[in-house]
């Protein structure tokens, strides 16, 4: 089998967990012996390439701007980024004539920024079944979050309506859909995306354990990775450690993001009672950060859909506290692997962490546990998932092209 994978970044270009997420399935899926060529975006068009056995064309970006990095942007060219976006022809051309040259028997479509919704089009256009991974909400929010002044979005707000109407009209093409976790692909369902008939079935990203340090004694230290962005819960972190006044632990927050953010972030931290403890570490490798903690928290107020950075600390053994927010329910299981708190009630992160260092050998249990049930997080678990859900979408447009 043949499959063409479309992510808008790929290695080594990395901006969050769905890069990594994609490299993973695509190097399991290479191993197991299927033909991969990955399609994703770039400053500028490239030569193919290999790694790691995968092939890589980077066609490109055809917008107003390079969006992938921390620079700030205007309002009036972030809105024509995201008008072009929606329906972006030159990307949809590129695409096309990827695959005429490498004639895949299916395409697996990721995130979508920078490409737009066209890729299922051009799929269309040369008569290649399509599978669409759900790792986001690009498709309903022109932030892709769901997160609005200080709130989730529990329904589409007035600005996301013509985007969220105009990219599910390509959505009709689909032939399956899988979202990382339940509550995602719930969500996309509900919104009226793909159609009726489409496969829909849920695989979690994989992930590769480390080798990570054990608590001891009676001191904790508690870790954040990822975007330093609002949405991501960062600030009320910092403000659960601000006014302990005790030792017996640590802060470390691995991440970069907006310097306005990232400088709020610090100024917080500075008028902590112990800012000693609290550290900031910029950009790390996870591999790197995992071996230094011993809790991880995730404590997201958008619907996070299934945290990469959970997923490796799990399968790491290490303890996870998350917000009941999303799919991280579907990561942690309260009590079991890690703790879940509610980031709207106020004090409730502040007490679980207090509960953690009031008894420490309570993380290491929690670690040993997730270690036990990260079965389906495995590389080659999630890979063969995958397979049987291509084999399964190629029988489908066989039957279908039969009857017809």
């Amino acid at each position: 089998m043949k499959v063409l994978m479309v992510n808008n970044l790929y290695a080594p270009d990395f901006r969050g967990g769905a890069e990594r997420s994609v490299q993973l399935l695509a190097e399991a899926l290479v191993v197991g012996g299927t033909e991969v060529t990955v399609v994703c975006t770039a400053p500028a068009p490239q030569a193919a390439t290999e790694l790691n056995g995968v092939k890589v064309v980077r066609i490109g970006l055809a917008n107003a701007y390079w969006p992938f990095g921390d620079a700030t942007i205007s309002s009036l060219r972030r809105k024509f980024w995201h008008l072009f976006d929606t329906y972006n022809p030159v990307m949809k051309a590129r695409l096309v004539e990827v695959l005429r040259r490498e004639q895949p028997d299916i395409v697996h479509t990721n995130n979508l920024q920078g490409i737009s919704v066209l890729a299922w089009r051009a799929a269309s256009v040369c008569g290649v079944p399509v599978l669409h991974t759900l790792r986001d909400y690009y498709l309903s929010c022109a932030r892709a979050s769901r997160f609005r002044n200080g709130r989730y979005c529990s329904s589409t707000c007035f600005a996301c309506v013509p985007f969220c109407a105009a990219r599910r009209y390509p959505s009709d093409v689909v032939d399956a859909v899988v979202g990382t976790g339940q509550f995602i692909l719930d969500r996309h369902t509900e919104l009226k995306f793909f159609p009726p008939q489409a496969l829909r079935t849920v695989i979690a990203n994989s992930a590769i354990a480390v080798e990570t340090k054990r608590p001891t004694g009676r001191s904790l230290t508690f870790g954040y990775l990822g975007r330093l962005a609002p949405f991501k819960g960062v600030e009320l972190l910092v403000r659960a450690f601000a006014n302990r006044n005790d030792g017996g632990w640590e802060l470390l927050i691995a991440g970069t993001g907006q310097p306005a953010d990232v400088d709020h972030l610090q100024a917080l931290a500075a008028k902590a009672s112990r800012p000693d403890q609290i550290r900031f570490l910029g950009w790390t490798e996870s591999a790197e950060f995992l071996r230094c903690v011993d809790v991880l928290v995730v404590p997201s107020l958008w619907q996070e859909p299934l945290s990469r950075a959970a997923i490796e600390a799990q399968v790491s053994g290490i303890a996870v506290v998350a917000s009941r927010r999303g799919g991280l329910s579907e990561v942690v299981e309260d009590g079991v692997t890690g703790k879940l708190f509610d980031p709207d009630e106020d004090g409730d992160l502040v007490r679980t962490i207090e509960s953690l260092l009031a008894h420490p050998e309570q993380a290491r249990r929690f670690g040993d546990a997730a270690r036990t049930r990260a079965d389906r997080f495995r590389p080659a678990v999630v890979a063969a998932q995958y397979l049987r859900a291509y084999e399964e979408v190629l029988v489908n447009r066989s039957r279908a092209q039969t009857s017809s």
